[in-house]
């Protein structure tokens, strides 16, 4: 199969401007779906413009301090995001290598992987100056460490304890995360700016806050959050937890589900209207 068929990262820009546009016509969708598809546009254009714009960029995986690579300039490229979009039209991800023509990366490491070497062997990967990756029990994040090798692009992994939150644990991640900023700095030539570190954080903690809250909201019954929304929370915890855009959306999905609490509260109502103007899902218990 053609290359041809597999989707750039302008492409992928050009399609995300087309979505905001139609769904703007269709006023019968959830109110989320405009600003989820806003917030994820926002995500490629820095990473479609980050060369232009003299930024760094790294892909990494899960498990990140993406609040470390916001405070530094480093733009990150979510692997599990950026190895499925370009190969989604009709194609399932795990035969993704094979449609490019690559059968290089071994059939037991996750298709992510495979994908990401594929697109990388035919140009289509989003420039990356390193790979950031973090130990886990899913062994295929190695292949962070492989694809570098391969590719001639530098890596780096945080180790991780086995037991995550004892004191001893803390410690150690702790000094992972000062030998990542030294990673960093290396690469970059710049210096870790700790006040803006500790202003970053706060966003993110921030973000961590108004989803505890709408956790707590939607174990009411009838739930004011739709399942079809609930999926678009994942996002900014997955690539933009440091940034800006990912707590206005959510403040404004927490925002909805305290209107729609409120709503099925009242006695002379039945059911609740979804989180961000989507039908509510009805549990028969409660979580």
């Amino acid at each position: 199969m053609s290359n041809d068929k597999i989707l750039s990262v302008d492409e992928i820009r050009a399609t995300l401007k087309k979505m905001k546009a139609g769904v703007k016509k269709q006023p019968g969708l959830m109110k989320s779906t405009y600003r989820y598809l806003d917030a994820v546009s926002g995500y490629v254009e820095r990473i479609a413009n980050a060369k232009e714009e003299g930024a760094w960029v790294a892909s990494h995986g899960t498990q990140q301090p993406l609040e470390i690579l916001e405070a530094m300039d480093v733009r990150g490229v979510f692997n599990e995001f950026w190895a499925s979009s370009p190969t989604s039209h009709g194609w399932s991800r795990s035969r993704g290598h094979e449609r490019v023509g690559l059968a290089r990366t071994p059939g037991e490491v996750c298709s992510f992987f495979r994908n990401m070497d594929g697109l990388m062997h035919v140009g289509k990967w989003p420039r990356s100056d390193m790979f950031l990756y973090a130990a886990s029990v899913c062994d295929n994040v190695k292949a962070f460490h492989t694809l570098g090798r391969r590719y001639g692009i530098p890596s780096f992994g945080l180790e991780r304890s086995f037991l995550p939150y004892t004191a001893h644990a803390i410690e150690f991640w702790k000094n992972e995360y000062k030998r990542l900023i030294a990673f960093l700095e290396e690469q970059t030539g710049k210096k870790m700016d700790y006040d803006r570190l500790k202003d970053v954080v706060a966003k993110s903690y921030r973000l961590t806050e108004l989803h505890l809250e709408i956790d707590k909201l939607v174990a009411s019954v009838p739930c004011p959050l739709s399942r079809n929304a609930s999926r678009r929370l994942s996002w900014p915890f997955a690539a933009g937890r440091a940034r800006s855009t990912a707590s206005t959306f959510s403040r404004r999905c927490a925002t909805n589900c305290r209107s729609a609490w409120t709503r099925a509260s009242a006695p002379s109502r039945t059911s609740a209207s979804g989180c961000c103007g989507a039908p509510s899902h009805r549990s028969s218990t409660r979580p």
